[in-house]
């Protein structure tokens, strides 16, 4: 589930927008044999990953235009962006890092970099790249990156100065959205729900209500995982009112739904009956059925209606990769209410692992919490205990009323020393 802060940057291409592009990229496309062997390269492999949306072949035209042209700075941050999209990150990065000794005064590719750095969980470098990009060209989205890369290394001054070298730009909102997540990692809610209502209003006078309710749900996600799951149903309830749902990931808002035990409000964003994906799954031949994102969205149902067992069995086999993140999320969630805990232990050793998207928000304490939980049942109590006190750090300065730090303190006193 992605952060508000992505939910910004995501907001700036339009459907229209998109649309325009892949009917100009398949126009393209059909005169690519007038032009140059490099413009050709470009255009087949813009046509693969944006109108055919088959990154491999697209990759494929990569590898040859790399071939002939080693050092052509576009094929290698473009491509890059492809192999980070299906979980090759070291390839990525690999890619990039020539991308800058090519062409070491274009911001992209170090930008591209940094990002790719911090979502490979090496924050130090994401910091290191990010300030060399800002110096070609000061954005808030690099910005928003060395702040995270801060939070989460814990040099809390570093962060503070990225917020205030971006307050009163145009694009702040980006910079709130992170602190706002950042916020819920800390445990300190009260912090965002403030930090909220200057998201929603600051993307409201941008003319963009999608981006304002896409930070409530990641809100009322977090709320929910930590056990505020009244503030988390009370705050979609108002979003729905101030009419900023429009248009919002349904995997999101289900997610609200499925956390907060939300039946009657699962069914109606469903769309379809339950019965009827299950039915299509069961009977459908191999390579045929529904997509995983229909069956990502049943599951989320089923965990609304309390039916953890059947939410898992609609999403396996699960794969354990950061492309299909929220599947394997919502899998281990349904393990762990299932009572299956050694498959959820695996499930919450991956979320709380380098090789899942780092997550600022309350989605990584809560998966530390969850993972003791389960060790607790599988009776291994010292592996429970470094997990509890991992939990306990990250909310060291929360507010103290959370009911998940309530419940863990609770936990820990009966475990024992």
């Amino acid at each position: 589930m992605s952060d508000c802060a992505s939910g910004v940057a995501a907001y700036a291409s339009s459907t229209a927008h998109k649309s325009a592009s892949r009917k100009m990229s398949a126009k393209a496309y059909e005169l690519r044999d007038k032009v140059s062997d490099s413009e050709r390269y470009y255009i087949e492999a813009r046509y693969f990953s944006s109108v055919q949306n088959d990154a491999q072949k697209a990759l494929d035209i990569y590898k040859v235009w790399l071939a002939t042209y080693p050092n052509d700075y576009t094929a290698l941050t473009n491509s890059a962006l492809l192999h980070k999209q299906q979980g090759d990150r070291a390839e990525a990065i690999r890619k990039l890092e020539l991308a800058t000794k090519v062409a070491p005064d274009q911001p992209l590719a170090w930008t591209n970099l940094g990002q790719t750095y911090f979502d490979d969980g090496k924050y130090a470098d994401a910091k290191r790249v990010m300030e060399t990009a800002i110096v070609l060209q000061d954005s808030t989205g690099a910005r928003v990156v060395m702040y995270q890369a801060a939070m989460l290394i814990g040099d809390l001054p570093y962060a503070e100065q990225q917020v205030s070298a971006v307050r009163g730009r145009r694009d702040e909102i980006d910079m709130i959205g992170a602190r706002m997540s950042a916020a819920t990692y800390r445990g300190r809610f009260k912090e965002a729900a403030e930090l909220v209502a200057d998201f929603q209003e600051g993307a409201l006078a941008l003319s963009r209500p999608r981006v304002a309710g896409n930070g409530v749900v990641q809100l009322a996600i977090s709320e929910a995982v930590v056990g505020l799951t009244d503030a988390a149903k009370a705050r979609i309830d108002k979003a729905e009112e101030d009419g900023i749902l429009d248009g919002i990931n349904v995997v999101d808002r289900m997610g609200v739904a499925a956390l907060t035990k939300d039946a009657a409000t699962a069914v109606e964003l469903l769309g379809k009956p339950v019965a009827e994906v299950e039915a299509q799954q069961k009977n459908a031949k191999p390579g045929a059925g529904p997509s995983q994102g229909e069956r990502v969205v049943v599951a989320l149902a089923k965990l609304a209606e309390g039916k953890p067992a059947e939410a898992a069995a609609l999403l396996e086999p699960v794969q354990f990769q950061n492309s299909v993140g929220d599947a394997a999320n919502i899998w281990t969630i349904a393990k762990m209410q299932a009572g299956d805990y050694a498959a959820a232990e695996r499930g919450l050793i991956y979320m709380t692992s380098k090789d899942a998207r780092p997550s600022l928000n309350a989605t990584t304490p809560f998966a530390y919490a969850s993972l003791a939980r389960v060790q607790v049942k599988l009776g291994r109590k010292d592996d429970a205990r470094k997990n509890y006190q991992k939990f306990l750090e990250m909310f060291k300065d929360t507010d103290p009323d959370l009911p998940l730090l309530i419940e863990v303190k609770d936990e820990v006193a009966k475990l024992g020393s």
